[in-house]
């Protein structure tokens, strides 16, 4: 009877683990799926701040509503970790003359 208490938990445990590794390793995959979503994102955010950024600093003001979604696109980007590249241009952006 031991024997067979001790073939069931070990097969238990076996079970348990393989299950655990199975779950654990799709997890790691859905986050690095992620991370790379992530830095997709951050990417796209990136060039239409820089796009846009120069483009607004190229006709030397910005309108309110201009402003307004750099400022939106900005608040993300930063949110994600965004670097520093796309925080110059705004910030040089947001102090621009605003017209109306």
């Amino acid at each position: 009877m031991e024997f067979l208490v001790s073939i069931v938990s070990e097969l238990l445990i076996t079970t348990t683990v393989a299950v655990l590794s199975y779950y654990y390793k799709r997890m790691s995959k859905k986050l690095s799926e992620q991370e790379k979503v992530k830095d997709g994102l951050v990417a796209i955010l990136q060039d239409r701040i820089l796009s846009l950024g120069n483009e607004l600093m190229s006709k030397g003001e910005i309108s309110l509503y201009e402003l307004r979604n750099l400022e939106s696109l900005y608040s993300v980007y930063h949110s994600l970790g965004g670097n520093s590249t796309a925080t110059e241009i705004f910030n040089r952006v947001k102090n621009m003359k605003i017209c109306d």
